[in-house]
């Protein structure tokens, strides 16, 4: 280790020797080395699909809140009462606790990458619909609480087709690790 240190500082002297104009190409090498190196230890992360699907995760999984909290907001704009904005979070989480097991039974029967786009899509419409009505200013409780209910059933079956994709998405030595970042990402 201690030889290796001295043949980087080596090599470092003289690529400041060599000017700017080479410094630039050797340093982006050198950062690509790193990112490399850090994938070769982090383990799930060195499959790229996987890489796409978690980052896609951190993208996707911050606007759901974000429709989950708007669609609580909208509710108590509409006049809403405690009682009603309870209805609502009932809605959106009754599908996923009662219905949760049969959606992890969908997943395993289907294509989950086909069953992924499709709720995703669900979801993604859900939130257009939910949008619009309140854009040209005709949505009503009873609205909010069809779409809560439309969007839970779809993370019924989103929720669970979700944690068991990442198994295809890794090899089985990383899967450990790929679960880990799953969850820390989704909860």
């Amino acid at each position: 280790a201690r030889t290796a240190q001295i043949e980087t500082s080596a090599t470092a002297r003289e690529r400041r020797i060599a000017g700017d104009a080479n410094r630039s190409g050797v340093l982006r090498q050198e950062s690509g080395a790193a990112v490399r190196l850090y994938l070769e230890k982090v383990g799930a992360l060195r499959s790229r699909n996987y890489r796409l699907y978690l980052f896609g995760q951190i993208i996707s999984l911050p606007g759901t809140w974000l429709q989950v909290v708007a669609q609580a907001w909208l509710v108590l704009e509409l006049g809403g009462s405690g009682t009603d904005l309870g209805i609502t979070v009932a809605l959106l989480a009754l599908p996923v606790l009662l219905l949760g097991t049969w959606g992890g039974a969908i997943a395993d029967a289907v294509d989950r990458q086909r069953l992924l786009v499709a709720t995703q899509a669900a979801q993604g419409g859900l939130a257009l619909a939910l949008g619009l009505l309140t854009i040209f200013g005709v949505v009503t409780l009873w609205m909010v609480w069809l779409l809560a209910f439309g969007l839970g059933l779809a993370r019924a079956i989103d929720s669970p087709a979700r944690q068991a994709f990442v198994s295809e998405l890794v090899d089985r030595e990383d899967l450990a690790r790929a679960i880990s970042l799953n969850s820390t990402v989704v909860a």
